[in-house]
C-alpha cells in the first residue's frame, strides 16, 4: 500500500487497543464478577425498563442481566473487533463512542458503566457523565463500577502488576477516577449508594439516582 493511502487508512480506522485484546478478553471476566453483580443488585432493572450498558466490551454485564430474565436493550461499544468477539445475550449492539450516545434525551432508564470510566481521559470522562445524564430518564439509575484506591500493601502489588499487564497491551486501566464523584454531583447524579468490593478486582461500586435536572458542570 504506497504511504499516502496507509495514512488515509489509519486516520479512517483509527487504532483499536481493546478490539486487539478481545479474542483473550473473557479470562477477566470472573474477576469482574463480584463487582458487577454487587452493582446489579442494587439497580435491580426490571424487565419493563430501557437498560443501556456502556462500553460492553465483549458482553458480561448483558449476560449477567440475562441469567436474571432482565436482559438490556442496548449496549454501547466503541472497538468494532470486541462486538464482533462479543455475547450480548440478545442485547441491541451500537457501534458508539461513550461520549456522543445515539439516542435521544430520557430514552433510558437504567445505565450501567461498568470497569470503562476510568479508563477515558478526563475530558472524555466527563462528556460521558454528561451523556449519561442527558439520556437518562428524572429518576433513572446509573451504575458504575470504577477502581478502588488500594489499602494494603497486597492490594498494591496486585495494581502495579495489573496496571503493567495492561501497559504491555497498549491499554489503560486501573487509574483511580478521584474527579468521579464530583462529576456526578454536577451533571444532577445524587449518589444514593456506595459500596468497596475487595475479591476480584478492588473495585468501588456506585449507584446514582439522576435529579429531575441534570445541570451542566460550571465552566
Amino acid at each position: 500500500m504506497p504511504a499516502t493511502d496507509a495514512a488515509t487508512a489509519r486516520r479512517v480506522s483509527p487504532p483499536d487497543p481493546w478490539g486487539a485484546a478481545a479474542a483473550r478478553y473473557r479470562w477477566q471476566e470472573p474477576l469482574e464478577r463480584r463487582s458487577l453483580r454487587a452493582m446489579l443488585a442494587v439497580l435491580a432493572p426490571r424487565s419493563s425498563e430501557t437498560v443501556l450498558d456502556l462500553g460492553s466490551g465483549v458482553g458480561h454485564v448483558p449476560r449477567l442481566l440475562a441469567r436474571d430474565a432482565a436482559a438490556p436493550t442496548l449496549v454501547v461499544e466503541r472497538s468494532h473487533r470486541m462486538l464482533a468477539a462479543g455475547d450480548f445475550a440478545g442485547a441491541v449492539p451500537l457501534r458508539a463512542d461513550v461520549t456522543r450516545l445515539p439516542l435521544d434525551d430520557g430514552s433510558v432508564d437504567v445505565v450501567t458503566a461498568a470497569w470503562v470510566l476510568h479508563v477515558l481521559p478526563p475530558a472524555d470522562r466527563e462528556q460521558a457523565v454528561a451523556e449519561v445524564a442527558r439520556v437518562l430518564r428524572p429518576g433513572g439509575r446509573l451504575g458504575a463500577v470504577v477502581p478502588a484506591v488500594p489499602r494494603t500493601g497486597a492490594q498494591v502489588l496486585a495494581r502495579r502488576l495489573a496496571r503493567a499487564g495492561a501497559r504491555a497491551g497498549g491499554l489503560a486501566a486501573f487509574a483511580v477516577p478521584h474527579d468521579l464523584p464530583a462529576l456526578l454531583t454536577d451533571h444532577g447524579l445524587q449518589v444514593r449508594h456506595h459500596r468497596r468490593t475487595g475479591r476480584g478486582y478492588l473495585a468501588d461500586v456506585v449507584v446514582c439516582t439522576r435529579a429531575a435536572s441534570a445541570p451542566g458542570r460550571p465552566g
